[in-house]
């Protein structure tokens, strides 16, 4: 008879008197693999299939629940702490942007050119809801738009005028052709829709104009003291 090395029991095998001593004695002298993972949350080894550990993983599965249901916390008047789900409410920024009003109003009755001139002016101010390529864009056609040619009704006749000697009143009537001439233009394919884009910024500086993307902005129709 042999006694077991790991209890001492007596037994016929030359070491273990059973498979459970056999497995401790076994596990003691060539432990399994530690885990070579890391919980994301607070740094506790775990195996590399998984992302927390068994505490972390309760605490998050309780805050995505708290989240689903919108659950929020608050101290009330008595200083105790309340909670219970609320409702959800997105909120927007509207930023409004005004000309600064030390500059004379341009009437409808004066000519365009004293507008674009203004436009142009700003335009170089580098004001935040302008990205300067698009400022630089709209300089040169400002300038390509103040020394177009077009006809315009007089009466019962055409009559040939630049656009910048035309009353601002007028504008309307012509844009459209100072568009549609670019058409014709094999400098830039894209210079129609650039054409349009510019027209769309004088117009938002005229009535005022509010985009939501990238980033919403608004001009005061107002205050621009424009028309």
């Amino acid at each position: 008879m042999n006694k077991c090395i790991v209890c001492g029991s007596p037994t016929t095998n030359p070491k273990f008197c059973s498979r459970s001593c056999a497995a401790k004695h076994n596990n003691t002298v060539t432990p399994k693999r530690k885990p070579e993972g890391r919980c994301l949350k607070c740094g506790s080894p775990v195996t590399t299939k998984e992302r927390y550990c068994k505490i972390c993983a309760e605490v998050i599965r309780a805050e995505q629940a708290r989240e689903a249901h919108n659950i929020r916390k608050w101290r009330t008047i008595s200083g105790t702490w309340s909670e219970q789900p609320v409702q959800s409410v997105g909120v927007t920024k509207r930023t409004v942007f005004e000309v600064q009003a030390n500059l004379p109003r341009i009437e409808a009755h004066d000519p365009v050119g004293k507008l674009l001139d203004r436009l142009t002016g700003l335009c170089f101010s580098g004001p935040k809801y302008l990205r300067h390529e698009d400022a630089a864009r709209h300089i040169a056609l400002l300038q390509e738009l103040k020394q177009f040619n077009c006809t315009i009704w007089r009466g019962a006749k055409q009559a040939p005028a630049k656009v910048e000697d035309l009353p601002i009143c007028d504008l309307g009537r012509v844009i459209e052709h100072w568009i549609q001439s670019y058409f014709d233009d094999d400098r830039c394919a894209l210079l129609p829709a650039y054409a349009l884009d510019t027209a769309m910024f004088i117009e938002a500086h005229i009535s005022g104009h509010y985009q939501m993307q990238p980033e919403s902005w608004e001009i005061e129709p107002h205050r621009a003291r424009f028309v």
